[in-house]
């Protein structure tokens, strides 16, 4: 089980995307980046990008050199989500996610973030997450 947001979680989330069909939603020699950054982390900030083409999907480590679509949001939202304890429309809705970028591109081909979602259905039930009493800095954490 690897925890999340560490290097064998990002490891774990790329050998899945390896593994799985390409998503669904993207025509001949199309590409979408989506980059991800999670602030205040017990290990400080972290970002990723998911790179989906005609290969299928690969998550690199790091900032992308050009993105399509950005997400960011602190640790405790990213936990939240991540766990299923915070739902992603509430976390948009309430300003704790935040999201940029060309968004027509994902509406228009909401299987593309379906296929993706199921390519990742084994990596969530491997990783463990902190509860939300253990999160770095909160009252009677270590």
């Amino acid at each position: 089980m690897a925890p999340f947001l560490t290097d064998a979680w990002l490891a774990d989330v790329d050998e899945a995307l390896a593994a799985a069909p390409r998503p669904r939603g993207l025509g001949p020699g199309d590409r979408l980046v989506i980059q991800h950054t999670v602030t205040g982390g017990p290990d400080g900030d972290r970002v990723w990008h998911l790179e989906i083409g005609d290969l299928g999907a690969r998550l690199h480590a790091g900032p992308a050199p050009s993105a399509d679509v950005w997400f960011s949001e602190d640790h405790d939202t990213a936990v939240g989500v991540a766990s299923g304890r915070l739902g992603a429309t509430m976390a948009v809705l309430s300003g704790r996610l935040r999201v940029g970028g060309d968004l027509k591109r994902i509406l228009a081909a909401p299987e593309i973030l379906a296929d993706i979602d199921e390519a990742l259905a084994g990596v969530r039930a491997r990783t463990t997450f902190p509860r939300p009493d253990e999160r770095a800095g909160a009252p009677g954490a270590a």
